[in-house]
């Protein structure tokens, strides 16, 4: 792990503004003791205190992370999941109907707030539609199966795709700490769940099946880590682009063995449903 600083603007002016408060709520008591009523410190100053605490610490939330990946998919839509050669069916298994383009929840969350120095710990993770992975998938499957030796194997023949297994969750963790308001550290780790992609595939020629399987294929996505001023946003939308290229590299791969599997095909045999 770097300890390489940290100087993000929005979170290191909010700790400023904590710190701050801070100092003046401790002012409050030494200098009036009496505020410490009831009636008097606990009513204002806490209070606003307390709200402040838990608006700063939850920059990072579950509705923000669902709404950044909302806005990036906005436009994925069933035309997608639509092959365009009729030799081809993919779907995906149990597959349940979800408005939502993601599923993001809470997994901890951690605070320490002292007079000078705050730390934090959060952890979200976020699953996403199985649309999303599946469009992918098609999109990428589709062009291979038109332009590669895949195209060659499936002459007279109709393959159906189930996808029992797709990568599409990762948690992102928000660690840091900030010192007076004017110095800090920020860490944001993303890390995809290393899930396998599981392909059964049936081949038919007419309506007589010929030939089945199951194709794993290994998931060699990355964990994405920043010490930067890059914001959280930023960095979840660079992790998608990158999640999308691994899922169609994966998907190439899939490809490949698939026509590998078509290759050993012997013509006269009929395999068992």
């Amino acid at each position: 792990m770097s300890n390489k600083l940290s100087f993000e603007p929005a979170f290191l002016l909010s700790n400023f503004y904590l710190t701050i408060l801070n100092f003046l709520v401790m002012n409050i008591r030494i200098s009036n003791p009496n505020h410490l009523s009831t009636a008097g410190f606990f009513n204002v100053p806490v209070l606003v205190l307390v709200a402040l605490i838990l608006i700063f610490s939850s920059c990072m939330s579950a509705k923000k992370i669902d709404q950044w990946v909302g806005d990036k998919y906005s436009n994925v839509s069933t035309k997608e999941l639509v092959s365009n050669n009729e030799k081809i069916d993919i779907q995906i298994a149990n597959n349940v109907e979800n408005k939502k383009t993601s599923n993001t929840e809470q997994k901890s969350k951690k605070v320490l707030p002292l007079l000078f120095y705050w730390k934090w710990q959060h952890a979200h993770t976020c699953k996403l539609n199985s649309n999303i992975p599946l469009a992918k998938f098609s999109k990428t499957f589709n062009y291979y199966a038109s332009s590669s030796v895949l195209k060659s194997k499936l002459e007279g023949k109709r393959v159906e795709l189930t996808i029992e297994n797709i990568p599409s969750t990762f948690t992102i963790y928000d660690n840091g700490w900030s010192a007076l308001g004017i110095a800090g550290s920020k860490e944001l780790i993303i890390n995809p769940l290393k899930k396998k992609m599981v392909v059964r595939y049936k081949m038919y020629e007419g309506l007589t099946l010929k030939k089945t399987g199951v194709i794993a294929i290994a998931n060699t996505d990355a964990p994405l880590e920043e010490f930067s001023s890059t914001s959280t946003k930023e960095m979840t939308l660079e992790y998608l682009d990158q999640y999308e290229k691994n899922l169609a590299k994966m998907t190439k791969s899939f490809a490949d063995k698939l026509a590998e599997e078509l290759y050993v095909y012997a013509p006269n045999t009929t395999a068992s449903r």
